[in-house]
């Protein structure tokens, strides 16, 4: 046993008091507070000490150790008991806003021996604390149960703390988040409501994407003809991942497309191409293939929708949909059923935008308003935050997941690595120009992630890439920057672009080169997949 080092801490002391209504008494004893085979040792004493019927530490290291940002991990083993409250937390070196809580107070851990078993992570400040009872916390429930082991045994007590948030956990295991607001940017407020859905939850609206409904006896051979893969065989209660080309190959737009029922099927399609679709779907109906007896109409008003995608949206999902089976076996990944959303018809797709597991939930438009509240109100005990396109476009570039930007009247499946939809036994709408000289080059271009090597800058949109940067005008140009994100998952600037030769391209060193931003950006080429390449969140 040793003495602790005044360098590193020091110990309050004070006699018998009360703080907020608890009566406390601490003293620099080492027998209060020693080091021990390697650990801090806080040990609290029945006995009569300076007026007080107990004695007990507390360590701080104001003015010996100080931090704003980072990762703050306390490997700790706790007492239980009433009368206990063991806790560990952060306050201001010098409380330039005020006296407490207007400088702030981060809480790392409490646990009250009154609730045992359960942790709490809270912050304090002006507008949120506990004298107004508005302090913004959250609790890890039965820590015995979610860890395996109780708070008598030692386990890692963490938050993650930068600019824009605080995430709390207890052996690597998240359990709340709290986000800056008021003041926050567009690009701050994406960046959080991304970072929740990979780590808890989100909702997104996406009433808008174009929905079609495909009716009649030859609706599976229609759909095989217009998708460049096959719908024969899809069975009743299932999705599938949809590419349809013009006629000289280009992709044209994608989707999913679920069966209902045997002759009926549920289309769904980008928001800008929805009436292109349509249309063209009517085209070839009356004019190509008069003979096929299928109907098709737009439905994209007659339902509104929903996404709900993170790692807890199985178990808000079981909470909106308490007669369903969600589980991975009755809902599996691009599953369908239809539910009861307390008294309303709805329609449970589950499909994946995000990368997450993830589903959508349709319900009539006039109850649409109703679902959302819903969500939301349900949603408050998983952490949910809305999210909206900004953040839904960084998700889906982490993942490598084509859109717009990447679909824009040049490119075919290949140059976007939807190739692998191409069915090579069976005919479909542009699969004659796919057989082109200038399609099937070996240095064809192709789709891949882009990271600055300095992990910083951001990359314009837009951007060529090039080899030399100070090369002779015009300058060769490889490829561009199809769209752009900050990853919450890595951190850092990531990119997708159409390189040439992207596939042979992967770990190279190019420049992107933005005239208009008068920017030059050394940068590295990835997989397009940044985030789980293998696809295992979505079936989970």
């Amino acid at each position: 046993r040793s003495t602790l080092s005044s360098s590193s801490a020091a110990s309050d002391v004070y006699k018998r008091q009360t703080f907020n209504n608890e009566e406390q008494a601490y003293s620099s004893r080492s027998e209060n507070a020693y080091i021990e085979n390697g650990k801090l040792i806080i040990k609290a004493l029945k006995e009569n000490y300076n007026n007080a019927d107990y004695s007990s530490a507390r360590m701080t290291t104001q003015n010996k150790g100080d931090w704003k940002y980072g990762r703050i991990e306390v490997r700790a083993k706790l007492p239980t008991g009433l009368g206990t409250w063991p806790a560990i937390w952060m306050m201001p070196t010098n409380s330039v806003y005020g006296v407490w809580p207007n400088s702030g107070e981060i809480d790392i851990m409490e646990h009250i021996g009154c609730d045992n078993g359960n942790i709490h992570g809270t912050i304090h400040c002006s507008e949120y604390n506990f004298v107004n009872n508005t302090q913004q916390g959250g609790t890890l429930n039965n820590i015995l149960a979610v860890t395996g082991s109780d708070v008598d045994q030692f386990h890692t007590y963490t938050i993650e703390w930068d600019d824009s948030s605080i995430n709390w956990y207890v052996d690597n295991i998240s359990y709340f988040t709290y986000y800056k607001n008021g003041d926050e940017s567009l690009f701050e407020a994406s960046k959080r409501e991304a970072k929740n859905v990979r780590s808890h939850v989100g909702v997104c609206d996406v009433t808008t994407l174009g929905k079609i409904d495909v009716k009649g006896p030859d609706a599976a051979e229609f759909l095989n003809r217009v998708y460049t893969n096959a719908w024969l065989k899809l069975p009743v209660g299932k999705a599938r991942y949809g590419v349809m080309l013009r006629e000289d190959g280009i992709v044209m737009d994608d989707g999913t497309t679920t069966r209902i029922s045997e002759n009926h099927y549920h289309m769904t399609t980008t928001t800008a191409q929805a009436a292109n679709v349509l249309s063209h779907l009517e085209y070839y109906l009356q004019l190509v293939w008069p003979e096929l007896d299928v109907n098709v109409v737009s439905t994209t008003e007659q339902w509104a929708g929903a996404a709900i995608a993170g790692p807890k949206s199985r178990d808000l999902l079981q909470k909106l949909f308490p007669d369903t089976d969600v589980s991975n076996e009755g809902l599996p990944f691009m599953g369908f059923v239809e539910a009861n959303l307390f008294g309303v018809n709805a329609r449970i797709f589950r499909i994946s935008f995000s990368g997450e597991l993830a589903y959508e939930v349709n319900v009539e438009s006039d109850n649409g308003n109703f679902m959302w509240e819903k969500i939301i109100e349900i949603g408050k005990d998983f952490d949910l935050q809305p999210y909206g396109t900004e953040a839904l476009s960084t998700l889906r570039i982490e993942m490598g997941h084509v859109a717009g930007s990447e679909l824009d009247g040049r490119t075919i499946p290949y140059d976007t690595g939807l190739d692998g939809l191409v069915s090579k036994k069976k005919d479909f709408i542009g699969k004659r120009s796919l057989l082109k000289k200038a399609y099937n080059e070996k240095d064809r271009q192709r789709l891949v992630g882009v990271v600055p090597l300095d992990k910083k800058t951001s990359i314009p949109e837009g951007s060529h890439l090039v080899k030399d940067p100070k090369g002779k005008l015009p300058n060769p140009k490889l490829g561009h920057i199809s769209a752009s994100c900050w990853s919450v998952e890595h951190n850092n600037p990531f990119s997708l672009a159409i390189l040439k030769d992207g596939k042979n391209m992967i770990g190279s060193k190019l420049y992107a080169m933005s005239p208009l931003k008068n920017k030059t950006i050394a940068v590295e080429i990835v997989s397009s997949h940044y985030v789980d390449p293998k696809g295992e969140r979505v079936r989970s």
